[in-house]
């Protein structure tokens, strides 16, 4: 059985395959030598393949949930303007907005870090639900690019 490779999987592998060309580059060195599309593809495709790891709290702990990744993520997803789109928006914003108030979990109390994962966990389930959407809706969205 063949399994066919997404628009969407084709863009990441093509930027993942250029930085495994050049071993030395950083992530920021990685983000100038992509293209654009890649890029939103490159990230994406992180919010996607995290979450439905290890949930926002993965994310956020391996250090995808930045200032410039959230810009990109938002941005595609207003270009989406579907109403599952906003709801990954919405989810998205709730995320930065945890972020922004507890910090990293690294350096929570014990109370903050209970609290953090109160609010936090259950907005894996909220995206899980809408992830098939979106990603058909990214796949559709990166086509046209």
């Amino acid at each position: 059985m063949t399994q066919t490779i997404t628009r969407h999987q084709e863009l990441m592998d093509a930027a993942y395959d250029r930085w495994e060309k050049n071993p030395a580059w950083s992530k920021k060195d990685f983000w100038a030598n992509i293209g654009p599309v890649e890029l939103e593809a490159v990230c994406l495709g992180n919010l996607n393949y995290q979450v439905e790891n290890g949930g926002f709290r993965q994310w956020v702990g391996n250090g995808y949930c930045t200032p410039e990744t959230l810009f990109i993520i938002r941005r595609v997803l207003v270009r989406l303007g579907s109403p599952t789109a906003q709801q990954v928006l919405d989810l998205i914003d709730e995320v930065a907005r945890i972020v922004e108030t507890y910090g990293s979990e690294d350096e929570m109390d014990e109370y903050d870090f209970e609290q953090y994962v109160e609010e936090m966990d259950p907005l894996d389930g909220r995206f899980y639900q809408l992830n098939k959407q979106l990603m058909e809706e990214l796949e559709a969205y990166f086509r046209k690019q």
